[in-house]
């Protein structure tokens, strides 16, 4: 095949109209039909249900930001942690990270030892998917610190939960309500605390639930798919 055969499909589908792929496509000169399909929440329904069996898990019986990544340098979990030592004295809120045990899980743990943040954040490695997904559920806020994303399901989660976000500036989350973008920890620190003026909570609450109804079920993508598929 020509490596440019490509440029004669008739449709390209990507998660969301700002990938490097668009543009990578637009310069080579693609002029089809280019559908945007983003990403689904997988089990949005069981996501939002209630879980009363919570009593095996830590910090629950408090406010906490959640983190949910891969430890690794591009997901930046230490941005986290320098932005909740500079606000520790200032919020009862505490902090969870959930990932794969790594290199860089055992730097993020020597951070927290170094701050003396042990009371104050849960490090979980190797985490089982049904009971992160009850820490999404009674999580306040998600908070996300990668160097690089494209559209991050994390974030899907945490507004398909009624939650508001806080995100480094990656990816699609410019055209993802319910959440605040931060450029540096200092912005960041500056996020976690206004996150939690109820105003402020619950209209960035209410922003990203609507979006995630309306956007981010299975269903509706595979509706899309059918509909793309049967008007070719």
């Amino acid at each position: 095949m020509n490596r440019y055969k490509f440029l004669e499909y008739d449709h390209m589908i990507d998660i969301h109209n700002k990938s490097d792929t668009i543009q990578f496509m637009k310069k080579l000169g693609y002029k089809k039909n280019i559908v945007i399909i983003s990403n689904a929440v997988e089990d949005f329904d069981k996501i939002q249900i209630n879980t009363n069996d919570t009593s095996n898990l830590k910090y629950l019986d408090t406010p906490f930001f959640l983190n949910i990544a891969n430890f690794t340098e591009l997901k930046n979990q230490a941005m986290i942690i320098e932005a909740f030592n500079m606000i520790r004295e200032q919020t009862d809120y505490n902090l969870v990270l959930i990932g794969g045990a790594s290199d860089y899980s055992r730097y993020i743990e020597q951070l927290v030892n170094k701050y003396s943040l042990n009371d104050r954040v849960l490090i979980l490695k190797d985490y089982n998917r049904e009971d992160t997904i009850k820490y999404i559920k009674c999580a306040k806020c998600g908070i996300l610190s990668s160097h690089k994303e494209v559209f991050p399901i994390f974030i899907g989660e945490t507004i398909a939960c009624k939650h508001p976000y806080i995100s480094t500036d990656v990816g699609c989350l410019r055209n993802i309500p319910g959440g605040i973008l931060v450029n540096n920890v200092e912005e960041m620190a500056s996020a976690m605390l206004s996150i939690q003026d109820q105003f402020r909570y619950d209209e960035l609450s209410s922003l990203g639930y609507r979006y995630a109804l309306d956007n981010l079920k299975q269903s509706t993508k595979i509706a899309k798919l059918n509909d793309l598929i049967s008007n070719r």
